[in-house]
């Protein structure tokens, strides 16, 4: 009987160090594509994982890398090098994948062609759609109208205070979208001529 417990304890132990080095070698890839100036969230990084009760180890767990406005990689991480992370990811084997994903995706940033303004709409209206709905509603809706300019502003520029503010994503999506606005529709705001003459001075 006290072997029985041992070895569910054994197992149980495996497990925990399993997922933690999962979830490590998981918070180190948004961590290091974010350093190096690519755009991610969590929802940009997906493994597949199931584990049953007195199951053996996975060989392997591929995770899945969607950063914004680009197209997926897929990394195969072995057992053992998630093991060896569950103290962190200090392993060599580790470090050398997490700088070839980073490496990947910077080397396909220097060949992407420059984006239209078409694509920048398209992504920032994706993004926006994504995490915050209700105000891509309330942006289609006011698209093109003096509202909308001022919808806009007041996202981006916190007049009253104290609001927590957007992720980065949310934000640069905003300032595109604010930036197309104004190059389609100029800007709807009455501008005194005399304060112009005095702003120059």
């Amino acid at each position: 009987m006290a072997a029985e417990v041992r070895a569910i304890r054994a197992i149980r132990d495996i497990q925990y160090e399993y997922r933690e080095g999962l979830r490590i070698v998981y918070e180190a890839i948004i961590e290091n594509l974010s350093k190096n100036g690519v755009a991610i969230n969590a929802e940009g990084v997906t493994y597949a994982f199931t584990w049953q009760p007195g199951a053996p180890v996975p060989s392997c767990v591929t995770f899945e890398i969607v950063p914004i406005g680009r197209h997926a990689m897929r990394v195969e991480f072995f057992n053992e090098e998630i093991e060896d992370c569950w103290e962190g990811p200090d392993r060599a084997e580790v470090r050398t994948k997490l700088r070839e994903i980073v490496e990947k995706f910077t080397v396909a940033d220097r060949k992407q062609p420059e984006l239209t303004d078409k694509q920048r709409f398209d992504e920032a209206v994706a993004v926006l759609k994504k995490n915050f709905p209700r105000l891509h509603q309330s942006m289609a809706s006011l698209w093109g109208t003096a509202q909308g300019e001022s919808f806009l502003d007041g996202l981006i520029v916190d007049d009253r205070g104290g609001r927590q503010g957007f992720p980065a994503d949310t934000m640069r999506a905003l300032l595109v979208l604010q930036r197309i606005h104004f190059l389609k529709f100029g800007t709807f705001k009455k501008v005194d001529p005399w304060d112009v003459v005095k702003f120059g001075k």
